[in-house]
């Protein structure tokens, strides 16, 4: 039988969409996964897919990972994000 707290889904945050409030070009997304690589993977192809619908080419600015926790618990929880912009191909 297989534990559903184990199985939590995958969640994105960010403003990927439409970009910080002072810098309409500058987005960033979030994603909280089971799996470091996952979450990982899921932020990469989210940003690809936001600068691909404007029409321009993902260009990272940084990227960051941690393990989701407290100081004195550590969940089986990770994240990842990336702050990138979406530049016209050259």
């Amino acid at each position: 039988m297989s534990n559903d707290k184990e199985k939590a889904e995958i969640k994105v945050y960010g403003n990927y969409k439409n970009g910080f409030w002072f810098d309409r070009e500058l987005y960033n997304v979030w994603v909280v996964a089971n799996l470091p690589e996952e979450a990982e993977q899921v932020a990469m192809d989210t940003a690809t897919n936001a600068c691909a619908q404007r029409e321009r080419q993902l260009k990272i600015i940084n990227t960051r990972s941690w393990q989701e926790g407290s100081i004195f618990v550590r969940l089986d929880r990770f994240s990842h994000e990336i702050r990138f912009r979406c530049s016209l191909a050259q």
